[in-house]
């Protein structure tokens, strides 16, 4: 099989290559493993240091579902089955959010949801997509977000705010066509950045995607 190791017993370095594998797994499952507690934004369902994912059909208010949450998480409010999040009492930047979105116009629709569902303001950052006004004088135009193209920026900005919850609405304007959603192997490929990234912050990165239709 193509790309497979080939440890045949009379090839000396390739033995030696296994077993020096095998002695690392034994080293390392012979020490101690620390556990973790989790922190829940939502219970089950949102954990800090992790990815998520809200799948659905077209239509049925997954974006509106993604601001809510967001907007309860900034404002410290209660999730709508009545559950509170984990609050750190020493983490101020718990209530900060940040939303990549890739299908709706700044100004005329994502702020007036936000103000709707009673998010804090300066709580919430935007990156990336489309406004609808032009960009103040010595600003650079807001451009819509392709990853991997602009993984390294979100990954600062996201290390600079540090927010409890950040949402990427869909994933599927925002990923590049070299990684089809459709496809299961790209797009775990596509979310592995994503994944140590919300470990390495303690956030929390919510994937908003369309069901493809039957």
């Amino acid at each position: 099989m193509a790309g497979k190791r080939d440890y045949r017993w009379d090839d000396g370095q390739a033995l030696d290559r296994r077993w020096r594998d095998q002695f690392r797994l034994v080293e390392y499952f012979s020490r101690p493993i620390h556990t973790s507690t989790v922190s829940w934004l939502w219970k089950p369902f949102l954990a800090r240091g992790t990815i998520a994912l809200l799948d659905g059909d077209p239509g049925v208010g997954k974006s509106l579902l993604a601001i809510d949450l967001m907007s309860r998480v900034c404002d410290k409010r209660p999730m709508p089955d009545g559950s509170t999040h984990d609050y750190p009492v020493d983490d101020e930047t718990f209530s900060n959010g940040l939303l990549v979105n890739n299908e709706d116009p700044h100004q005329a629709v994502i702020v007036p949801r936000f103000l709707a569902a009673g998010c804090p303001e300066a709580s919430v950052g935007l990156f990336g997509g489309y406004a609808d006004v032009p960009p103040l004088s010595g600003c650079e135009p807001i451009v819509p977000t392709q990853f991997p193209r602009d993984f390294g920026a979100l990954a600062n900005l996201v290390r600079q705010r540090k927010p409890a919850l950040v949402v990427i609405d869909p994933i599927t304007a925002c990923v590049s066509t070299a990684f089809s959603t459709g496809h299961d192997q790209l797009f775990r490929e596509a979310l592995t950045p994503f994944a140590k990234l919300a470990l390495e912050v303690n956030a929390c990165i919510l994937f908003v995607r369309h069901l493809a239709k039957r």
